[in-house]
């Protein structure tokens, strides 16, 4: 597999294995940053919000991550032929998120605020979509606006 294609090329298509491979690795990422820094300072996110400083750490990461996520999610909106919005919206509200995160404004020490309600409602919704549009649904088997499919043609993983 190539790595640079599929973390910053915004060309061609790509199967839901090397979807799901791309995200898991960005997740991975995401998580051995972070564990660490958990296990260090002793947070236990369910009682009490994360340190400034983590919540700051989150979105700078978030953001650095921004462009290998768009690139995974883009190639794959190709693959089902569609347009990059369902990418483009699902990325932003996850920079929007954090950075409110990082402003305090969706979590308190009493809890998560309405605006973190909302917040969080409607990037589950949007991960349910992600996770169903891009992750589940089969591509197009044949070429389209987008070039050729990513396996060949009538592979039940596009």
């Amino acid at each position: 597999m190539n790595w640079f294609f599929l973390f910053f090329s915004f060309t061609g298509r790509i199967s839901r294995s090397q979807f799901w491979t791309g995200l898991l690795i960005l997740l991975g990422v995401e998580l051995l940053f972070f564990w660490p820094l958990l296990q260090i300072y002793g947070a236990d996110l369910r009682v009490r919000p994360a340190p400034l400083w983590f919540r700051n750490l989150n979105l700078l990461l978030d953001t650095a991550l921004a462009w290998p996520t768009l690139a995974v999610m883009v190639k794959r909106q190709r693959d089902r032929d569609q347009s990059a919005h369902l990418s483009y919206l699902t990325v932003s509200m996850a920079i929007a998120y954090s950075a409110l995160d990082a402003f305090g404004v969706v979590q308190t020490k009493a809890g998560a605020t309405p605006l973190g309600y909302l917040a969080g409602v409607v990037s589950v919704g949007l991960l349910a979509i992600v996770i169903v549009e891009l992750g589940a649904r089969a591509g197009v088997p044949v070429r389209n606006r987008y070039g050729e499919p990513p396996l060949e043609q009538g592979n039940p993983d596009t």
